[in-house]
């Protein structure tokens, strides 16, 4: 992995959460207007960290468009985010 890389782990259900989530990934939850994983993503970034791989599980699909890549998990349900 090059200095500049970092990955997102953000394959988890947020079942903790309970109703507050909507069912979404945690990591699609909002604070102050912006989703938890912008926030990361901003804070990556301003690092000079621009190769960013996230890996997905849970409702993948939502989070098409975040980060240079993404890698799904398909076993999310019984290893959670790894």
């Amino acid at each position: 992995m090059k200095s500049n890389s970092a990955i997102v782990l953000a394959a988890g259900t947020g079942r903790r959460l309970g109703k507050a989530g909507n069912g979404d990934p945690k990591c699609l939850q909002k604070i102050q207007d912006k989703h938890l994983i912008e926030w990361q993503l901003e804070i990556l970034n301003s690092c000079g960290i621009t190769d960013i791989t996230v890996a997905t599980g849970y409702k993948n699909e939502m989070l098409n468009g975040f980060g240079s890549r993404q890698i799904q998990n398909i076993q999310f349900e019984t290893t959670n985010m790894v």
